[in-house]
């Protein structure tokens, strides 16, 4: 099992995110699959959608491992909990 789950639990909590989504780049298709979701009914994990991403985008967050988030920036203690489960460490 993934500590994604509660990885969105750490980031409702520190940052007040209401919907949560981990997605996995598919660099032969140019693709994201999501692999977690917190809204599984509406964004099915497993769904994928092709994107046209921003420049920068594939050197932060595919090859630099960097979180991408959107909105607002992430409280400074969520950091660590989400840096440990992009590593698989979990939460």
């Amino acid at each position: 099992m993934n500590g994604f789950p509660e990885l969105e639990k750490s980031m409702r909590r520190e940052v007040g995110a209401r919907l949560f989504t981990v997605l996995a780049w598919i660099p032969g298709r140019r693709t994201l699959r999501r692999v977690h979701s917190s809204h599984p009914e509406q964004y099915p994990v497993g769904g994928e959608k092709s994107v046209e991403v921003a420049q920068g985008w594939l050197a932060q967050c595919v090859e630099g491992g960097q979180p991408y988030h959107a909105a607002r920036s992430l409280a400074p203690s969520a950091v660590p909990a989400l840096r440990a489960a992009l590593q698989g460490g979990g939460a």
